[in-house]
């Protein structure tokens, strides 16, 4: 008996103790076998031929009641399967069994360990075997569709792999059933561990490629939320899924306009290193076309040149091939970038418009086509609180700006902004003039220039909105000739002088300067002070027609105030209308709130040195903004409001009269005197200390211009002193001291005259107040009846007596300086 022989009745007495009920000896004699099956053995012939003699009892044991014995029966089967040559017999025993186990409605098998080495088991067959399988295909496919979606992870890993292997085998007989794996493979996609999520996109790589193509239509929306995977691994993977389908897919062309958009977005991967292998496998794609296409594209591939002079600093320019493809198939996918563009889910959004910006990128002019639908959704998009969606819309623009003639997409902004204009679809237009070919806008810059110097649209003081304006005009100047920008010199300046004017937001403020200071350049002038003088005259007219209806919040207000303030230039050479404006603003029937900020306005102007300074008739200014403007504050009303507008009034008046006198030779007229003094009497007696004491200080300089000019006459000087004395009296030391400046003035060289119940008036009442608790009020007094008592000495003399104060050292000093004017006036 030979030693074959011997090895054949070993075995099967080994096969005898598999039939054993104790577990242990099941498992013993299993591994008896193995080491006479497999250990003892060299040859992989001899193997074979003894596999065949246990098979059915090793079969037998895979559903043996001990997971040990199941185990090792199936390592045991998946060690010969790899060992042995190719023998299709030994397959019909192992897959009935296999699909028994695994196959049926419920899975027998309860040990996940075993369901792994069964589906091990079922993938080295498929690698040995190839395209013998055809006759197994049916019972790996229902197999697979359980196996995919089993619970444990290395199960549906291993289920993936061996599908994908499967397609690659029988590729002919496979494309039949392939649809049946789809559906448990999108299940396993969305798989927490996202080496699983990778060996799915994998396998649905090849099952497709290899299966029904149709498949294409079920997986690109579950390919494209993977898109969003916070792994690159995962995303890298679905790159170069779509990059081989674009390749290799049989119907490929039939599925262009799906695979694109997924390639395109992987273009913009966040890793720079995978967006750079997409670009290769898109170029691939894109290169291989122009091989399959190249009779229908002879023409450009022979006229049209790979790099162009225009082409955007800094932009890729993708292979022909890839700019035909998009070209070609992007009518059919923009609409849902157009809808996704304002999804509810940040990352949707985000992701169409990286879509969005790559696909104007390969469309170049050809975008111009679809510029009427995409541009709606580009100006909310715009509006974006997130920053990547606003960055990506921003580069769109900028692209549109590139391809698209200025003609073309200023029909569809600017309607749009005449419409309704917003920082959507300003900063739309603003990006796509900035980065259009220089002198390309010229013929739209009138328009353009004519809509945004509209009233409802420079008038915003929405922060994003004037920043896109400014970006606007930015654009504009860069654009345009120098020749051409004369033209609309001064729409651009009325839209930057209401910005700075209306804006609440220092940096807006500075950049709208800024630009002004460039707008001179452009418009061909010397310097900005003479593109002041030029264009401030026609915005104050414009500004001039709705007075009468400002409030305040009126940006016309704000903007008046702003020109005031900064264009000294351009109030000088508008004096005239300005001071029209403010003599309406001064009329009856307008706002109280509204007269008040501009008479504080009014007041700036007063105490701006650099606008006096240059002013060409600095006395008919004063005299006409005195006279005419703020004369008619200064009557006494009732009411908080009429309280605030006298005080500011006071203000004012104070300040003017102290310029006037400066810069006039320190003379009042005789009118202005006149005009002036009795409301002034009237306004000293005021419930309010500010306005007493503006009003005091109004007087004292127009009592000294009156002097200075020789027109205070005795009747003035009656009718002023009783009321001035009335203030001694007064709750504020400021008014009273105030007061006695005034009386000083009227007393000082040269003297005015007044009459003896006057002088007597005074001097009662100054020798009152000697005995003022205040010391600064005592010695002020002191100093006042000393000038007052130049006059007539003798007679105020008459009235001191020694003990005639508190304070014998102010009663001395009184003595001794009267005495002294008396001895003075005795020698000469």
């Amino acid at each position: 008996m030979d030693s074959v022989e011997v090895k054949e009745i070993l075995l099967h007495k080994h096969c005898n103790a598999l039939q054993s009920t104790n577990k242990r000896q099941r498992k013993n004699a299993l591994e008896t076998i193995k080491k006479e099956l497999i250990d003892n053995s060299s040859d992989e012939n001899t193997i074979l031929q003894h596999y065949k003699t246990v098979q059915k009892y090793l079969i037998r044991c895979i559903r043996d009641d001990s997971e040990s014995c199941r185990e090792y029966a199936v390592s045991l089967i998946t060690q010969v399967i790899e060992q042995v040559p190719m023998d299709d017999g030994i397959l019909g025993f192992i897959f009935p069994e296999l699909r028994e186990r695994m196959g049926g409605i419920e899975i027998k098998e309860p040990s996940e360990e075993v369901r792994l080495l069964i589906v091990i088991l079922l993938h080295r067959i498929v690698l040995k075997y190839g395209s013998i399988l055809v006759h197994y295909l049916d019972d790996y496919i229902e197999i697979l569709k359980k196996t995919i979606i089993d619970p444990y992870p290395k199960v549906k890993k291993e289920s993936c792999e061996c599908a994908a292997d499967l397609s690659k085998a029988i590729p002919q007989h496979f494309h039949m059933q392939s649809e049946s794996l789809i559906k448990p493979i999108l299940l396993v996609m969305y798989h927490q561990h996202y080496r699983i999520r990778v060996a799915a996109i994998k396998s649905l790589g090849d099952i497709i490629c290899n299966g029904n193509n149709k498949s294409v239509s079920d997986v690109t929306t579950a390919l494209a939320e993977r898109l969003f995977d916070q792994n690159p691994i995962v995303r890298k993977t679905v790159a170069e899924v779509v990059g081989m389908w674009l390749i290799k897919l049989y119907d490929r062309y039939s599925y262009w306009h799906k695979l694109i958009p997924l390639m395109l977005t992987s273009l913009c991967d966040e890793i720079h290193s995978q967006a750079e292998e997409a670009w290769k496998l898109w170029e691939i794609a894109g290169s291989q076309w122009v091989t399959e296409n190249e009779n229908d594209i002879k023409d450009k591939l022979d006229f049209l040149p790979e790099e162009v002079s225009w082409y955007p600093n800094g932009v890729r320019r993708p292979n022909i091939g890839c700019r035909e493809l998009v070209q070609r198939e992007m009518s059919k996918y923009l609409p849902a970038i157009v809808n996704e563009l304002t999804d509810w889910k940040v990352d949707i959004k985000v992701k169409s418009a990286q879509l969005l910006c790559t696909t104007i990128q390969h469309a170049e002019q050809k975008i111009t086509q679809h510029i009427s639908k995409i541009l709606p959704a580009m100006y909310k998009a715009f509006c974006d609180e997130d920053k990547r969606v606003v960055e990506n819309i921003q580069k769109s623009a900028e692209l549109i700006g590139y391809f698209v003639l200025p003609e073309v997409y200023c029909g569809q902004i600017l309607p749009a902004i005449e419409d309704g204009a917003n920082y959507g679809n300003l900063g739309v237009l603003a990006c796509a003039i900035k980065y259009s070919p220089k002198g390309t806008t010229t013929p739209k810059i009138k328009e353009i220039a004519n809509i945004i110097d509209r009233g409802e649209i420079c008038y915003t003081n929405k922060v994003k909105e004037q920043e896109q304006l400014l970006n606007l005009i930015s654009g504009l100047l860069r654009n345009c000739p120098k020749e051409w920008c004369n033209t609309v010199l001064q729409q651009l300046f009325n839209v930057l002088v209401y910005i700075q004017g209306i804006t609440g937001n220092e940096d807006i403020k500075k950049d709208a300067k800024g630009i002004l200071e460039k707008l001179y350049e452009n418009g061909g002038l010397n310097n900005v002070e003479e593109l002041h003088k030029q264009c401030t005259r026609h915005l104050l007219q414009q500004i001039q027609t709705s007075v009468f209806h400002w409030t305040l919040y009126s940006p016309q207000l704000h903007v008046f105030k702003f020109i005031l303030a900064e264009l000294e230039y351009g109030v000088v050479a508008s004096l005239d209308i300005i001071l029209i404006i403010l003599k309406s603003a001064m009329e009856e029937g307008i706002d109280p709130e509204v007269v008040l900020k501009i008479l504080w306005a009014i007041f700036d102007i007063l105490q701006n040195d650099k606008l006096i300074s240059i002013l060409d008739d600095k006395k008919y200014f004063f005299e006409v903004l005195l006279t005419e403007v703020l004369i008619k504050q200064l009557v006494w009303k009732a009411g908080r409001s009429a309280e605030a507008l006298r005080t500011a009034s006071a203000a004012c008046l104070s300040q003017g009269l102290y310029n006037m006198m400066k810069f006039s030779s320190n003379k009042i007229s005789s009118d202005m005197l006149n005009l002036f003094l009795p409301h002034l009497l009237s306004l000293v007696e005021d419930s309010v200390i500010k306005t007493r004491l503006y009003s005091l200080e109004s007087l004292q300089m127009l009592i000294r211009g009156a002097k200075y000019g020789n027109i205070l006459s005795e009747e003035h000087v009656n009718t002023l002193i009783p009321v001035v004395l009335k203030r001694l009296d007064d709750v504020s030391d400021v008014v009273r001291l105030a007061s006695l400046k005034i009386i000083r003035v009227v007393y000082k060289e040269p003297t005015a005259v007044c009459g003896d119940h006057i002088v007597g008036l005074l001097h009662n009442t100054l020798l009152i107040h000697m005995d003022d608790t205040n010391e600064e009020i005592r010695n002020t007094v002191l100093d006042t009846l000393k000038d007052v008592g130049k006059a007539n000495p003798e007679e105020l003399l008459n009235k001191i007596t020694v003990d005639s104060f508190r304070e014998e050292d102010v009663s001395n000093k009184l003595i001794k300086y009267l005495k002294s004017e008396i001895s003075n006036k005795t020698s000469s």
